[in-house]
């Protein structure tokens, strides 16, 4: 991948930046327009999730996993999987679009992340959940 953009000459638009620390991703997000996944199978894809925190617009593959975070057009686009030549299309027509398609997911990453991404929340209904699973088991 580093070869092909060197070939093509878009070192100043992509960058590698590797293994990063939690706090590095978020700098690293928090700097990016647009955020893509193309992961073929997933359960929960906590970096989209980070991703939308720190208001990025995102490009993922069509599995269901991204269909709870992603609503298309709103503040993301789904890609059917390995089709590179629609992957290509979709991130050309955000980078164009990004000012307005920004403007849109604003207030869905927003909310998305308040009521459904909260880490504090999502930890408290599972320590729910197995306090339920041991009382039922007893």
């Amino acid at each position: 991948m580093e070869e092909l953009v060197v070939a093509r000459n878009l070192k100043e638009q992509i960058k590698f930046i590797g293994r990063v620390s939690q706090e590095e991703m978020a700098v690293e997000l928090n700097k990016a327009h647009v955020f893509v996944t193309v992961s073929t199978t997933d359960g929960d894809v906590v970096s989209l999730v980070e991703a939308i925190a720190c208001g990025n617009y995102c490009i993922v593959s069509d599995i269901p996993a991204n269909h709870n975070w992603i609503q298309s057009g709103v503040n993301g686009f789904f890609v059917p999987l390995f089709d590179a030549s629609e992957l290509a299309k979709t991130i050309e027509k955000t980078v164009y679009q990004y000012k307005e398609l920004k403007e849109l997911s604003v207030d869905w990453n927003h909310s998305i992340i308040h009521s459904t991404g909260n880490w504090d929340k999502n930890m408290e209904q599972a320590e729910m959940l197995y306090s339920q699973l041991i009382k039922n088991k007893k």
